[in-house]
């Protein structure tokens, strides 16, 4: 019986020898080898928020007297339904005086198409037409005069002709050297009537000037009828009308809200994030949301505001996601769950912190040619608690050592 206690006792030192030995041996280097792989690295942040409605603010455009609130709290309204109306007297008065000033510059131009061009070209006409039939006139009066001077000259020195038969020969010819002279000025005035139809052809500096007048008349016009559109309100989405915030009345300065809209079957989601996490933040980035009443269901959203401020008793920034579809089982003040997809690297290099040597600096053990050699990683990023993002000092297929 004492033989078989001591083969006992004997066996059982011997285990705890043995399996001390296995758990103090230390790992083969291949279990404490970890060759670094390129991986897509998604990094998310999550967070916790609820569904509201998304308000709209309808606000004063210009500072005026309320003359007409055409609905009431809980009314519903349809896009571009008038809404509020300001008093815009002084508005209408330069209105009238405006589109009188068009009246005019319409007047202008459409006199220099329908007169003042006529006009000219039938000046012009006019003018060619006398040059025409006096220059015809003229030619056969010089030949006339040339031939009977010729002759009359002649014929006064043969002593066959007396002296006051050439001198009316030589003053007729005189005559018509003014009538030339005359016919010169004509055409001068055929050249003033030929700059007038050049003026007042469509093109002309006439024309254009009076053109660009009108055009300049009409788009204050137009600037005037779009400023009215600031004194009459419309609803800009279609909804309920939540809060009225001014009466008939009352003076509204330019800013102030007039009603509070909301799109019924319209939610945005809130989320707060910490305030540590604002720089990996954009408007338009990717999130999926879930209601913690049916986890299974995801909908779609962007990232459409991130809020200007932080809130100082909570370290953390408001964020609000809109829905990019439709989800009819969403109800307004819904508790969901949030991921924001802030950035996705293709070929990442992730490390388990595990295989550290060191932290201030990073320092890893890489084995290169059978050897090892401790080297500092100059970028990294710390992802979690578990892994850190390698972005310069190793390669992909490089093996870490354990320490």
């Amino acid at each position: 019986m004492k033989q078989k206690k001591k083969i006992l006792i004997l066996l059982m030192i011997i285990l705890t020898f043995g399996m001390a030995f296995f758990l103090l041996m230390p790992a083969s280097e291949e279990n404490e080898l970890l060759e670094i792989q390129p991986q897509t690295f998604r990094q998310v942040l999550t967070a916790t928020g609820r569904l509201t409605g998304s308000p709209f603010y309808l606000q004063a455009q210009v500072t005026g007297q309320v003359l007409d609130l055409t609905v009431a709290e809980g009314d519903l309204v349809e896009k571009e339904q008038l809404l509020v109306q300001l008093d815009d007297e002084d508005l209408q008065w330069q209105l009238r005086q405006q589109a009188a000033a068009v009246a005019v510059a319409q007047a202008q131009h459409r006199n220099i198409a329908e007169n003042r061009l006529p006009e000219a070209r039938n000046r012009l006409e006019s003018l060619l037409l006398e040059q025409s039939v006096r220059q015809e006139e003229l030619a056969l009066e010089e030949e006339d005069l040339q031939r009977r001077l010729h002759r009359h000259r002649r014929l006064y020195e043969q002593g066959a002709l007396p002296l006051e038969t050439l001198e009316a020969t030589e003053k007729a010819m005189d005559l018509w050297e003014q009538s030339v002279q005359e016919l010169e000025k004509l055409e001068l005035q055929i050249a003033t009537a030929r700059k007038d139809v050049e003026v007042y052809s469509p093109g002309g500096s006439e024309t254009t000037e009076s053109l660009a007048l009108l055009e300049q008349a009409e788009v204050q016009m137009e600037n005037l009828q779009q400023e009215r559109n600031r004194y009459q309100l419309s609803s800009p989405i279609p909804g309920k009308v939540l809060e009225t915030h001014r009466e008939v009345g009352e003076l509204a300065q330019k800013g102030d809200p007039l009603l509070t809209l909301v799109r019924e079957t319209s939610f945005i989601a809130e989320v707060e994030i910490d305030e540590r996490n604002i720089a990996l933040l954009e408007v338009g980035q990717p999130a999926l949301l879930w209601p913690e009443a049916y986890p299974s269901r995801e909908v779609s959203a962007r990232v459409s505001r991130i809020a200007p401020r932080v809130d100082a008793d909570t370290g953390t920034v408001l964020v609000q996601l809109e829905m990019e579809e439709k989800a009819d089982f969403l109800i307004e003040d819904l508790t969901l769950q949030a991921e924001i997809e802030v950035r996705v690297l293709e070929d990442a290099l992730l490390l388990p912190v595990a295989y550290l040597a060191g932290r201030d600096p990073v320092r890893v053990i890489v084995l290169e040619n059978g050897q090892q050699e401790e080297r500092i990683l100059p970028r990294t990023e710390s992802i979690g608690l578990e892994k850190i993002l390698v972005l310069e000092g190793l390669e992909a297929g490089e093996s870490l050592v354990k320490p």
